[in-house]
């Protein structure tokens, strides 16, 4: 059973929920070389890096559930790639 357009939007909104939180974690773990050792403008595009990795990996997310006809933990890992086949 393929997901209908809304649940579409909802496999979206997981996949850019998770993708920008882990990369705010990440990035907030490396604030302190980030501070030290870069410009302004590397500055600037690490605060636009979570919506920008949320929007590559909902994106992601949703076209694997949508294609494949899979639910939402199997579309997560199928767009991580961790399972072959």
């Amino acid at each position: 059973m393929r997901p209908t357009g809304s649940l579409v939007v909802v496999y979206f909104g997981v996949g850019f929920t998770l993708a920008a939180a882990l990369t705010m974690v990440a990035l907030t773990m490396l604030r302190p070389l980030i501070l030290a050792n870069l410009g302004e403008g590397a500055r600037r595009l690490a605060m636009l890096t979570p919506a920008v990795v949320g929007v590559f990996f909902g994106a992601r997310v949703a076209m694997m559930g949508h294609t494949r006809g899979l639910r939402l933990g199997q579309a997560l890992v199928a767009a991580l790639g961790l399972r072959r086949g």
